[in-house]
């Protein structure tokens, strides 16, 4: 199910269904943050595709993902190139390209698209939640003036580090690969699409719909179906012995019958790091954002371990999300410890609600916890805590700009209304999730640090629920909920090194 492939700058992942029958599909995902919310989606696909008699291929692209090439340094046209190149290593006969996938077809295969988009619309999205995200902070960014500077000098958007010419290329792309066998628009599936959800998920019926069109224009229409048969790597155990790693960094391992797939960063140290992921977000994390923190880890000597818990990612079985999820940590830590064997401790770290299923699970086996913005919201409405709303207002009313806004009537008064009603709400009271949360970490007798990003909800929510003197609480004001900003970034890199080595002494 997983594999390499010879990429222009090194291996690359794949997740790989071959049984070398005749129609060979090369798949080539969504971009960014589309394709992290479509990828268990992707993957049920080829999986559909399997049991209609199609071979399939799932390649990362330079930068993208797993891949430990730079994003900045990627451009659609070396895309195209990298994708040409993974079609004839595994023999494609075809190619499916979704949403801005389309941008990096190679030109000798028949496509099948689904709902392609364009390099333009994909930017204005970029662009808008950037822009977006800045007013919520504070700051007034003009989206032309950010698209000139990143024509000249790349930019970062929504934590992805686009270079120069990359921008330059999407404010023109149109989908221009392989002749277009079909052309499957979002409305032949059913449904709105899943890219447009606030966070990865997945609809077995739009993958069971599209499984059927993709598989029609890829066999014709009077083709019969093909014939599937039991694919051994997807049972593979560790109860069987060491498990087997490919290119010496990535496995699949069982958990209560599915089959999960994780990566490992190697290091000489006897001191490791688990990486549990957040919310329904893959292994690699938003922007690849936990795939470069265990690349660095991994260099600083501290081996790293990074899954995909059921029904997420490259990941088979339903998704049982985060409180149901103690199988999923207990098997990722056996197979952390089968892949290195000689590891003699383990410190975890999880963001949102990954660090509230450590606490609820008192640890999960672990040696020491680093927990960042820990999720206590239930019966979310989408409002910060009242403590919260009333530090945002103090913020504007010691800048300049914004009152010059209110003094120039720039403001909406009925919105301001609005706010300063919430700021002056009582908080409300500790979630029960709060207290099973507390009541689990203080079942854990290891070190805890715990870290909290100063601009996040998620976190400010927290603090409204838990003890704020709590001497394990370390704060980064300036910070967003996946530490995206470089100087937050460094902030927790630091934070989870410093763990590891105190952890170690």
């Amino acid at each position: 199910m997983i594999a390499a492939w010879p990429g222009p700058g090194g291996r690359e992942y794949t997740v790989a269904i071959d049984r070398g029958r005749e129609k060979r599909v090369l798949v080539l995902p969504a971009l960014f943050d589309e394709g992290n919310k479509l990828r268990h989606f992707t993957v049920e696909l080829m999986r559909r595709l399997d049991a209609a008699g199609i071979d399939s291929f799932l390649p990362d692209l330079p930068g993208c993902n797993e891949s430990p090439a730079a994003l900045e340094h990627q451009t659609l046209a070396g895309w195209r190139e990298a994708a040409e190149a993974a079609a004839r290593y595994f023999e494609a006969t075809h190619g499916l390209s979704i949403r801005a996938g389309a941008l990096c077809e190679p030109d000798t295969l028949p496509m099948v698209r689904y709902a392609p988009t364009t390099g333009p619309a994909l930017l204005r999205g970029m662009l808008r939640a950037r822009v977006i995200a800045s007013r919520e902070a504070g700051i007034d960014e003009d989206r032309d003036v950010l698209l000139e500077h990143g024509r000249k000098a790349g930019l970062d958007l929504a934590g992805y580090r686009l270079g120069a010419e990359l921008i330059r290329e999407l404010e023109a792309a149109e989908p221009s690969g392989g002749a277009a066998l079909a052309n499957i628009a979002q409305a032949d599936v059913g449904g709105p699409g899943l890219w447009l959800r606030a966070e990865p998920d997945h609809d077995p019926a739009q993958a069971d719909a599209l499984a059927r069109l993709v598989s029609g224009a890829v066999r014709g229409p009077s083709a019969s179906p093909g014939h599937s048969v039991e694919d051994p790597s997807l049972t593979l155990s560790v109860s069987e012995g060491c498990p087997e790693l490919v290119e010496g960094r990535w496995l699949t391992f069982a958990c209560e019958g599915e089959t999960l797939v994780g990566t490992l960063d190697d290091a000489p140290n006897d001191t490791g790091l688990l990486i549990v992921t957040g919310g329904n977000e893959i292994r690699a994390g938003a922007f690849a954002g936990q795939a470069q923190l265990a690349r660095r880890i991994a260099e600083a000597g501290f081996p790293v371990f990074r899954f995909d818990r059921r029904g997420v990612g490259d990941s088979t079985g339903d998704n049982r999300g985060f409180r149901d999820s103690g199988a999923d940590l207990a098997a990722a830590l056996a197979a952390f410890r089968a892949a290195r064997p000689g590891l003699s401790q383990i410190v975890a770290f999880g963001n949102c609600d990954a660090a509230s299923a450590l606490m609820l699970n008192r640890g999960a086996g672990c040696d020491a916890l680093v927990l960042a913005n820990p999720w206590t919201i239930e019966g979310d409405d989408g409002t910060p805590p009242p403590a919260a709303i009333r530090e945002r207002y103090a913020a504007k009313l010691r800048d300049p700009r914004e009152l010059l806004r209110l003094a120039t009537g720039k403001v909406s008064l009925r919105k301001l209304a609005g706010g300063l009603a919430r700021a002056l709400r009582p908080a409300a009271p500790p979630s029960s999730l709060a207290g099973e949360m507390r009541d689990g970490l203080a079942e854990f007798t290891g070190p805890v640090r715990i870290l909290l990003a100063g601009r996040d909800r998620t976190a400010q929510a927290f603090e409204a629920s838990w003890d704020a003197s709590d001497p394990r609480i370390d704060r980064y004001p300036a910070a967003s909920h996946a530490f995206v900003e470089p100087d937050a970034g460094e902030w927790l890199f630091q934070q989870v090194r410093q763990a590891l080595s105190s952890t170690h002494a």
